[in-house]
């Protein structure tokens, strides 16, 4: 079983998450998915910086599944 890696950028302040981020590369196990989340989580706190972590209190979310995100088919009937 491959392993994948969804991460989500939110903000506490506006209580709004941006689309999940679904990483490409797979795990073999959830040990190495686990560690991945948290340190990808940090690379992109990092990135954002402190400015924009505070004004917008951002947080990420992430989980490991072994199942890919559905993407909603274009042009479906609501």
């Amino acid at each position: 079983m491959k392993i994948i890696l969804t991460l989500i950028v939110c903000s506490a302040l506006h209580q709004s998450c941006l689309d999940p981020i679904q990483r490409t590369n797979r795990f073999e196990t959830w040990a190495d998915c686990m560690r991945a989340g948290y340190n990808d989580s940090l690379e992109i706190i990092q990135e954002l910086g402190d400015i924009s972590l505070n004004s917008n209190q951002t947080f990420i979310k992430f989980y490991c599944s072994d199942k890919p995100l559905e993407k909603p088919k274009t042009g479906d009937p609501a």
